[in-house]
């Protein structure tokens, strides 16, 4: 989701990507904001895994959400707004 001026004001992340996984990537996504002092995007991961400790790792990488797959629609839509709301303006 990209606002106004470009910057994103949330992105979905799958954790299980060819080549990158969504942990090392959303590290990544953080270690860039924190650098170059661009306020942080929410993150909200998608997952088909369900154990606690993939949560957890979520958790530690700096992602915002997890939701598991399949994911109902409105549920979707719903946490993206209550994270893009959280998120301070910019």
């Amino acid at each position: 989701v990209r606002e106004a001026g470009g910057r994103f004001a949330a992105i979905l992340m799958d954790l299980h990507m060819p080549g990158i996984d969504g942990l090392a990537a959303s590290r990544a996504i953080r270690d860039h904001e924190r650098k170059s002092g661009t306020p942080p995007a929410a993150i909200l991961a998608l997952t088909a895994d369900v154990l606690a400790e993939t949560r957890a790792e979520a958790e530690r990488a700096g992602i915002d959400a997890v939701l598991e797959k399949p994911v109902a629609p409105d549920l979707l839509r719903r946490r993206l707004a209550e994270l893009t709301a959280a998120r301070p303006a910019r």
